[in-house]
């Protein structure tokens, strides 16, 4: 998985500027990997659109969590992607995931 991690960033990058509704989609997989397993037990990344990530969780800690890791989280995503294109990540309480 780490390799296809590594890869990511040549093979999507052109695609992910023209298309921000891909991004969702290429980090679903990969979440595990940003935002460690517990954080993605407990939350999904749920939509993009013009820098900012929006979370979401069912649980009000879990918000408070991930509110409080805002930056940590957008710093992965963005390695993750081999680009600063998260420049803003919002979390939501969702009724469930």
């Amino acid at each position: 998985m780490e390799a296809v991690g590594n890869l990511l960033p040549a093979i999507f990058k052109k695609q992910i500027r023209r298309d921000e509704t891909l991004v969702v989609e290429i980090l679903s997989p990969f979440w595990p990997k940003i935002a460690g397993k517990g954080i993605a037990e407990n939350s999904v990344p749920v939509h993009f659109a013009r820098g900012t990530l929006t979370l979401e969780t069912t649980c009000p800690t879990w918000a408070i969590q991930l509110r409080n890791m805002t930056e940590e989280i957008r710093a992965g995503v963005n390695n993750l992607l081999g680009i600063t294109l998260v420049k803003e990540v919002k979390v939501q309480i969702a009724p469930r995931l």
